[in-house]
Parts: structure tokens; C-alpha cells; sequence
């Protein structure tokens, strides 16, 4: 497997792994929390903030000026596993992609969240459809960061158990 993955296998593997670490349900969870805590929002971090604070999760990101998002890539068995982190006033949006040649499977935070639980639960409907996780300061930046970083490396720990090379 790998430069010559079916795209709907490298899909339905990626959600389906997404499933075993629970991916949906936690990205509500941490949402709905910072939601709720969020409160006034407002807060804009500049770019040497949010370079620290992803430098704390111990991925190597690198910023592309030309689209404005930060991303982390790793190569495992011939894959490439990225994470991408893109800011705005007062909150982020984080992305999870597995390619494999041309196949690319994957997308951001929400949409993975919710197909990994519309997997077991077809009749979910989350609300908002596609929330990114918000946040009021430095401290609530620093936990969706972490939060998101966590998950990416529990992803990506699953997915390299179970690929060959």
C-alpha cells in the first residue's frame, strides 16, 4: 500500500481510524468547551504567538506566507501525514490529510469529526455544521492547539501501527 492506495480504501481507512481513537466525538467535545468558555470574543494572535505555541507541541510546523496556515508533515510507509492550522481572530481551524501518490484522504477537523460519527450514527447532524475551535486568549489558544496536536499524533501513531515499512 501506499503510492498505489484505491482513494475510496485510503479514505474509508482514514475515517475508520478516526472512529478508533473516538476523533468525532472529542472534537465536540473540546469545541463545545471552549465555546462555552470562549465568551467575548476578539482576540488576534500574531504570527510569532501562533509559531510558540505550535513549537509547544512538539511538531515541526513551517508557515507558508502565500496561504497563511501553518503545516506539519510526516512520511510513514510511504504516506504522508500533514497537519495544517490556519488562524483567525479568535479562533482555528486545523486540518488532517493522508496522501499516497496522487490519493489524498482526509480534510479539516470538522468534516472528519463528522464523518467519523455519521460512520456509526448516519442521522447525526452536528451544530454548527463545521465549528472551528474558538478561543478568547492566549491560554484557550494554547489548549485547542494542544487539543489538535494531540489528536494528529494519536492519528497518526494509529495509522503507522498498521502500515507496512
Amino acid at each position: 500500500m501506499g503510492a498505489g492506495q484505491d482513494p475510496d480504501q485510503l479514505v474509508d481507512r482514514v475515517i475508520g481510524l478516526a472512529g478508533r481513537i473516538d476523533f468525532g466525538r472529542r472534537y465536540y467535545e473540546c469545541y463545545a468547551s471552549l465555546d462555552e468558555r470562549a465568551g467575548g470574543r476578539g482576540y488576534h494572535p500574531d504570527r510569532a504567538e501562533l509559531a510558540a505555541v505550535l513549537v509547544e507541541t512538539g511538531l515541526d510546523f513551517v508557515y507558508s506566507p502565500r496561504e497563511r496556515f501553518f503545516e506539519h508533515t510526516e512520511t510513514h510507509g510511504g504516506f504522508e501525514i500533514v497537519m495544517g492550522a490556519s488562524f483567525r481572530t479568535s479562533s482555528a481551524e486545523f486540518t488532517l490529510y493522508v496522501t499516497a501518490g496522487d490519493t489524498v484522504a482526509g480534510g479539516p477537523y470538522p468534516r472528519l469529526a463528522r464523518q467519523a460519527v455519521q460512520a456509526v450514527d448516519p442521522d447525526f447532524t452536528p451544530e454548527p455544521f463545521a465549528p472551528k475551535l474558538p478561543f478568547a486568549n492566549s491560554e484557550q489558544l494554547r489548549e485547542g492547539v494542544r487539543f489538535a496536536a494531540a489528536l494528529f499524533g494519536e492519528f497518526r501513531d494509529e495509522f503507522v501501527k498498521e502500515t507496512p515499512g
